[in-house]
């Protein structure tokens, strides 16, 4: 995984959190055990770009166009099908950790949108 797509996971992970409104202790856990197993490879630490990420998603779940538009940017960043497909599995375990899976479902058609195969 390239450190730009590794960015975009983070942002994109970051988001899924507020899908729900509702972040549990399970959650949590997965959702830092998926951002330590990034690696990382940038000079700006990847805890201020957690924050800097946070502050980002609070912008972006603001309304339905603004979370198309985060997701369609960050997306891009995964060119191959396989990164695309790595990239929705993350997220989706995030997501599913808490087993409020019903009412993230929207967003979770929002990614996979985004992160469809190209072929």
């Amino acid at each position: 995984m390239t450190q730009p797509q590794r960015e975009a996971l983070l942002d994109l992970l970051v988001l899924s959190i507020f899908a729900d409104a509702h972040l549990s202790l399970s959650e949590e856990e997965t959702l830092q055990a998926r951002i330590h197993g990034l690696g990382w490879e940038s000079a700006k630490p990847r805890e201020i770009h957690f924050l800097n990420a946070m502050h980002r998603a609070r912008g972006a779940i603001e309304s339905p166009e603004k979370t198309d538009a985060f997701v369609a940017l960050r997306a891009a960043a995964f060119t191959s099908d396989s990164a695309r497909a790595d990239a929705l599995e993350a997220i989706r375990s995030v997501l599913a950790s808490d087993g409020h899976v019903e009412s993230e479902s929207a967003f979770l058609a929002l990614l996979r949108k985004h992160l469809a195969p190209a072929s």
